[in-house]
């Protein structure tokens, strides 16, 4: 009998492990009890089907022994009924990785530290990050995610890019990685769901991340516990549109925080511009054609950042060449696109040098 609780017990731990959870001390402790006692029993029947039985002091102590180990046995058998085996695998440490060339504005500090106290005040548990296309949302939602990890703010951080088609698989898969989760390839949306949801409500304090929404997300379709079902699980969402957070939370509620996120400044913007491109935009042959490009980018962090880049080094003759370009980019052609942003891409890859580098350019863009 008890060679079969320990064989169902066995079969419990596997599947624990294959699911990435940790075994319980308790019953490593009592998986290695029984192997012994089984081995000691298994001992002691050999002694006794070889004993001379007429030796009545022999049989005695062997009766003894018996009678021992069958209390044992009986024992570990009750104590083999584990309410579980195992505990949820520790979450994953979220890597973000270092932004080293990222430059915080004043305005930008102001925005993070907003975001910062939303985090930090228990009342809040929505917050919205919403501004158009390459205005900077993804960037300082990262950089909030590293303060709120060094703060140790919460247990566990997960990150999710949605984008325009949702996966709802795919993000519940990306979730449960964080948290060291297995949901099952075959199991149905509704069950990964349910697994998902108990999982997290085991975390004291987690924060979820959905990056670049363009829609109303179900959060209960996902397995995300929101508001009163999970006071400690706090939700960020950076957007391009404010009606996106409008019809996922209360946003006049006190537990939403929806922060818009503006272009830069015409100072800022410069000083960007300077930072990729060099200082060779301040000399008097430049600086005018660079002034150009800064309105062509309309303070946009990703158009400043991606035409800098590409004009670094040029002469005049390119600069002005380049001005032309993006006055003539036609944005309209893509669905979604920001103009300021698709003048910017647009000329980025016009500006590079050769085919293989244009064809990864493109297959990026196909893929982003």
């Amino acid at each position: 009998m008890l060679q079969a609780v320990r064989e169902d017990v066995k079969a419990s731990i596997d599947a624990a492990k294959r699911n990435s959870e940790v075994i319980r001390n308790e019953v490593h402790n009592w998986t290695s009890r029984v192997d012994g006692i089984l081995s000691e029993a298994k001992k002691l029947l050999e002694k006794a089907s070889k004993a001379r039985f007429h030796n009545l002091a022999s049989r005695y102590q062997l009766s003894r022994k018996a009678e021992k180990k069958t209390i044992a046995i009986k024992d570990l058998k009750n104590e083999g009924k584990f309410d579980r085996v195992s505990n949820p695998a520790p979450p994953s440490t979220l890597w973000i990785a270092s932004q080293e060339d990222i430059v915080i504005f004043k305005s930008r500090e102001l925005v993070l530290e907003e975001i910062m106290r939303a985090l930090k005040d228990n009342k809040t548990n929505f917050i919205g990050i919403h501004g158009m296309g390459g205005v900077g949302k993804t960037t300082l939602m990262k950089e909030a995610a590293k303060r709120a990890q060094e703060g140790r703010l919460f247990t566990t951080v997960a990150m999710v890019v949605v984008s325009q088609t949702v996966d709802v698989k795919k993000i519940q898969d990306q979730i449960a990685e964080m948290l060291g989760l297995k949901l099952g390839e075959k199991s149905s949306e509704q069950v990964r769901a349910s697994r998902l949801h108990a999982r997290l409500k085991d975390e004291n304090r987690v924060l979820i991340i959905l990056d670049d929404i363009w829609a109303r997300l179900n959060l209960a379709t996902v397995g995300i516990p929101f508001g009163r079902d999970h006071v400690g699980c706090k939700i960020i969402v950076t957007t391009r549109r404010r009606q996106v957070c409008d019809t996922m939370v209360d946003t006049r509620s006190k537990t939403a925080k929806i922060i818009p996120i503006k272009i830069l400044s015409k100072k800022e913007s410069w000083v960007l511009l300077k930072k990729n491109a060099g200082d060779d935009i301040e000399s008097p042959t430049l600086n005018s054609l660079a002034k150009e490009i800064l309105r062509e980018c309309g303070g946009l962090p990703i158009a400043l950042v991606t035409v800098g880049r590409a004009m670094r080094g040029k002469d005049p003759n390119e600069w002005q060449v380049a001005a032309g370009e993006l006055r003539k980019s036609r944005p309209e052609i893509i669905e979604g696109m920001e103009k300021d942003v698709y003048k910017c891409l647009q000329f980025s890859y016009d500006y590079r040098q050769y085919k293989e580098a244009k064809e990864v350019f493109k297959l990026c863009s196909f893929i982003s």
